[in-house]
């Protein structure tokens, strides 16, 4: 009698013991984690069940894990791919709001270069404002990580 073929005397335990030794041990683990599921689930008809289960189950459940590993393989990459093209987004951003900044700083001082008493309090108000936004995007973002 060959190693891998059961008896009938043979633990339900036994049967993820009975994978060829190429197979992975992470597949080994999860056919054995639903192998102990299914037998669970049984009761007392554990020695019946433990001979029906024959090469194209095991063959069939390995497949159905390949396909379950492969469809979590893809969700991760797309969910990276979203993350990095958001990261990319708020990066634009960034520059487009730090260029609009910069040239209106700019126009306020070309415009105002002469008139001291309005450039300094238009300047504080640019500079004020734009130390509020910062400072409240900082806390935001500092609560929204907590």
């Amino acid at each position: 009698m060959d190693n891998n073929e059961l008896t009938e005397y043979d633990e339900p335990a036994a049967v993820p013991n009975a994978l060829p030794e190429e197979i992975p041990t992470e597949v080994k683990r999860v056919v054995q984690q639903q192998f102990s599921m299914m037998m669970g689930m049984t009761g007392t008809q554990e020695p019946s069940v433990a001979k029906k289960i024959n090469e194209q189950h095991i063959d069939k459940m390995l497949d159905n894990d390949k396909l379950a590993m492969e469809h979590e393989a893809r969700d991760r990459e797309q969910s990276r791919l979203f993350e990095d093209k958001e990261r990319i987004r708020k990066f634009w951003l960034t520059i487009i709001i730090a260029f609009i900044s910069l040239f209106v700083f700019g126009f306020v001082v070309v415009l105002f270069k002469d008139n001291k008493d309005i450039l300094i309090p238009v300047l504080t108000l640019l500079f004020g404002s734009g130390l509020g936004f910062g400072g409240g995007y900082g806390i935001g973002k500092s609560k929204k990580g907590d």
